[in-house]
């Protein structure tokens, strides 16, 4: 449980600190008449996907909400963002230096 604890932690301030570099992006690229409705939404949508992945964890894990396949799924997908990030951004590397 400790380790979970220090994830989760450590998960939530990531989350976060994406969620203000995207906001500082939304707020610097999008039009001054936009800028409140963009924002709006882009705040929603980021609850919404909260709120939904919450209620899919309340539904599909067991009461104790351990779950070996769980993790598993999990790990997968972070593993597997973390991977296409490394392309974008090898990719975008290698055209900068191209230019």
């Amino acid at each position: 449980m400790p380790i979970v604890l220090v994830a989760a932690f450590f998960l939530g301030i990531a989350a976060q600190g994406s969620k203000i570099c995207v906001d500082a992006i939304v707020q610097g690229s999008v039009e001054d008449a936009f800028r409140g409705r963009t924002m709006a939404f882009y705040d929603v949508v980021f609850n919404v996907a909260f709120v939904s992945a919450a209620l899919v964890a309340a539904l599909l894990l067991p009461d104790d909400g351990y779950s070996r396949f769980a993790y598993g799924i999990v790990a997968l997908i972070y593993a597997t963002t973390a991977l296409g990030y490394g392309v974008a951004t090898s990719r975008a590397t290698a055209r900068a230096t191209a230019d």
